[in-house]
């Protein structure tokens, strides 16, 4: 159940994060990253936990330090839980 709350909640996360990045909203897009980083941690999803933790960790203090590697990264380990996620 957990999982797939997880997978229909989250899909729309990666796209968040740089939309309130491109608003210049660096604190909405910081506990974006955490939260997805949060839930990944509880869902042993070790890949996605990393890329969002890393992409919180260039968001702390309210400075946009996130490169478009990480962001990729981000896109591409979500991408991954859900789908393993709508499968169940």
């Amino acid at each position: 159940m957990l999982a797939r709350n997880f997978a229909e909640s989250s899909a729309s996360k990666h796209n968040d994060i740089i939309s309130a990045l491109d608003a210049g909203n660096v604190a909405l897009a910081h506990r974006l990253a955490h939260n997805l980083k949060s839930n990944a941690g509880q869902l042993r999803r070790s890949g996605l936990q990393k890329a969002a933790g890393a992409v919180e960790d260039n968001l702390d203090k309210g400075e946009n330090r996130v490169t478009a590697q990480q962001l990729k990264n981000l896109e591409t380990e979500l991408k991954a839980a859900i789908e393993v996620f709508k499968a169940l």
